[in-house]
């Protein structure tokens, strides 16, 4: 190789390096702010919804694994089928006791119409 051509393949892997870089830098800032904005939703909101379940008469939290992202609300009906995002983490020693809101609860209906009628709702899993 002569020196030309040298320079050439070393200034490109240095574009490369420097292009993927950038970019893991660019997706850690939008995942920092895409789980700020999850804890300031998780801290506005109860972890559970208007229904109990029915072995505990209060809500049953899930625990799902850390990684979930998302959860689906299955419906009985045309078009009833809903993916919502999982804001709420499970913290061990979490500086105040997260109680279930919404309270008093509802009964499961005799006919439920959608899953999140169960009283059972999923909670991410600690880190």
């Amino acid at each position: 190789m002569t020196t030309h051509s040298k320079f050439i393949c070393s200034l490109f892997v240095i574009v490369m390096i420097g292009m993927f870089a950038t970019s893991d830098t660019a997706q850690a800032k939008k995942r920092n702010r895409i789980n700020q904005w999850e804890r300031e939703h998780a801290n506005a909101t109860p972890w559970n919804g208007a229904y109990r379940h029915q072995a505990y008469s209060t809500p049953l939290a899930v625990i799902v694994p850390p990684t979930a992202a998302t959860h689906r609300l299955l419906g009985w009906g045309v078009s009833k089928n809903v993916v919502s995002p999982l804001y709420h983490q499970f913290q061990l020693g979490a500086p105040r006791a997260r109680k279930a809101g919404y309270g008093p609860f509802k009964s499961m209906h005799v006919y439920p119409s959608s899953s999140d009628q169960f009283g059972a709702y999923y909670i991410r899993g600690p880190w």
